[in-house]
């Protein structure tokens, strides 16, 4: 009796864990700086397209992505240098810089945590919170209308 108890327990165990499925479209949770909206779509074949839309700046890159321990390694195909004319007018291009973590080249990193995309900046420093246009006053009738909010990347459902 106590061998199937065991077996069954085991089997309970290992149903409990599941493979994290990161493929989808993600989009930021609100307008950074009031402007800019990151929107990132990750395949299944771990190809990857990256837009990045602002005030009077647009970016489209494609890429591949590594996933390993809860992080998104995003590496585009168009490198920093390697960019002509007719791709910058175009908005594919990127100001990322080449870095390296475990073997990994990558050029943007993200947490993945609960079905949420969390960005680190340059300095491989996690952004928790990043700043956004509010229409009320931090005062009564005075203050800022900048506040500052979580900021991350929203897994959407199709």
């Amino acid at each position: 009796m106590r061998k199937y108890i065991l077996i069954l327990l085991i089997i309970a165990l290992g149903a409990c864990s599941s493979n994290k499925d990161i493929t989808g479209i993600y989009k930021s949770n609100f307008a950074d700086l009031g402007f800019f909206i990151t929107k990132l779509e990750l395949r299944k074949d771990s190809t990857l397209r990256y837009n990045f839309d602002g005030d009077l700046i647009h970016q489209e890159l494609n890429g591949k992505y590594t996933f390993k321990n809860d992080n998104l390694y995003l590496l585009f195909d168009k490198e920093k240098d390697s960019i002509g004319e007719e791709e910058l007018l175009a908005g594919n291009y990127n100001n990322y810089d080449m870095r390296n973590e475990d073997g990994i080249s990558f050029h943007k990193k993200y947490l993945f945590k609960n079905y949420r995309l969390f960005v680190y900046g340059k300095e491989n420093k996690l952004i928790k919170r990043s700043r956004y246009y509010s229409g009320r006053k931090r005062y009564l009738f005075f203050g800022p209308t900048w506040s500052k909010k979580k900021y991350y990347l929203k897994k959407k459902n199709i």
